[in-house]
């Protein structure tokens, strides 16, 4: 996660920016968290997810469904097969986590380098 510039950046330089991107951050926390710990991630209920992002539970679940098809070109990029809950899992009447089987690496490993910055 590119915090600052607000994206969600995946290997082979697509991303997910504005309502997809905070969509994101809201889980990323607990998801970080449970993994330095080697523990469950947590589901979040739809109430917290929507009070983080700071818009209706309605809102929110809208965007998870614009979510999830914005990450179809992923599909074809990566070659691996996406279905509902292969990024953002759902449990119905609990709520909504990363999933586990997701990792998240160092900004500067997907990245390339900046030439400019290596002829200095």
């Amino acid at each position: 996660m590119d915090h600052g510039a607000g994206q969600v950046l995946f290997h082979g330089g697509y991303c997910l920016e504005g309502a997809n991107y905070r969509f994101v951050n809201a889980l990323i926390e607990s998801f970080r968290s449970a993994k330095r710990t080697r523990s469950e991630i947590p589901f979040m209920t739809p109430h917290d997810v929507a009070a983080t992002m700071e818009v209706s539970e309605q809102s929110m679940r809208q965007q998870l469904r614009r979510l999830r098809d914005a990450l179809d070109p992923l599909t074809v990029m990566l070659g691996i097969p996406l279905d509902q809950d292969s990024f953002i899992e759902t449990k119905e009447r609990v709520g909504y986590r990363i999933n586990p089987a997701w990792h998240e690496i160092a900004l500067g490993d997907i990245q390339p380098p900046n030439p400019a910055a290596s002829q200095e």
